[in-house]
């Protein structure tokens, strides 16, 4: 059973503003933490440009919640 849609804000309301605060404005164009929410598992990743293409992204996974 995944989580409720009360559960799913308190997620955001914590670890979104979590990611959307703890990097620093003057990187956000390179570097970006975001959430993902499948079952019951939150996953924090990274989000920035890959070493060998800039013009594509890669995400890596930093925490599992």
């Amino acid at each position: 059973m995944a989580f409720s849609e009360i559960e799913l804000k308190k997620i955001d309301n914590v670890v979104g503003r979590m990611c959307r605060e703890r990097v620093p404005a003057h990187i956000k164009n390179e570097l970006e933490l975001i959430y993902r929410v499948k079952g019951h598992d939150v996953t924090v990743l990274e989000k920035r440009p890959a070493w060998d293409d800039p013009g594509e992204t890669m995400e890596i996974p930093v925490a599992k919640l």
